[in-house]
This record gives structure tokens, sequence and C-alpha cells, in this order.
């Protein structure tokens, strides 16, 4: 009895995540925008961060699908990256000034609370998130 749940416990920790963070831009509400459409759109806290990693990796951009809600949330900013190794979304939420990075396995948030937001998203999305 013992095995058959050690089994079914080990058949968990290393099966696939169940969740999968693309579908989430399915839903209807959510619209893609062009990064040029999210600079015209967007004034709020962290809209600097995509500028600071196109400097840093230019062809980052590449990978990166941005969306807005137009139901709730209509100021917030999505953008879903992928790539062959990393899935992982960057929500800019400019009401309470906080840059979300999260994907199935890991959430950060970064504020005002932070010294520098930028260097601490860079540090993060790096140590977690890019391999």
């Amino acid at each position: 009895m013992i095995q058959s749940f050690i089994k079914k416990l080990e058949k968990y920790w290393k099966s696939e995540p169940v969740v999968d963070i693309t579908l989430q831009f399915d839903k209807p509400e959510y619209k893609e925008e062009t990064l040029l459409e999210f600079e015209e759109r967007y004034i709020g806290f962290g809209k600097k961060l995509y500028s600071i990693l196109i400097e840093k990796w230019p062809f980052i951009i590449d990978n990166f699908k941005f969306y807005k809600n137009e139901e709730t949330h209509t100021e917030h900013s999505y953008a879903l990256y992928e790539s062959e190794t990393e899935t992982f979304v960057i929500q800019l939420a400019p009401l309470c000034e906080v840059i979300v990075i999260w994907n199935e396995n890991y959430t950060v948030e970064i504020g005002t609370w932070h010294e520098n937001e930028y260097e601490e998203a860079i540090t993060q999305l790096v140590s977690h998130f890019m391999s």
C-alpha cells in the first residue's frame, strides 16, 4: 500500500505542470497588441522594462506577445514570452506599481520597495525564468 502511494507521488513530482499559461490569453477578453500599441497605450509603472530588455538582449522582443485585457484590469499590460525552452509572463500593474513575473512554477512581485525595480526584474528574469 505504501509503495503504491510512493509511486503515485513520484509520478506526480516528475509530471509536467498541469497549467498552460498560454491558455489564459486565448480568452476573448485578452486582445493582442504590438509593442508600439503598448508603448502608446501604457503610461504606468514599469514601462521602461521592455526597452531595457531590448537594450540588453536585442532579439528578446521577438519572443514576446503583448496583450491587454479589455474587460478587467484594462490598465494592465501582459507580455507572454515563449521560446523553445522557456515560457513566462511579465505583467505590469500600474495602479499598485508592481511588475509581476510568473510562470507555472514561480511568481515574483517587484515594486517600489526595491531599490531599483528594473535591476531587480532583470535579476529575477535571469535567475528564475531564462536559462
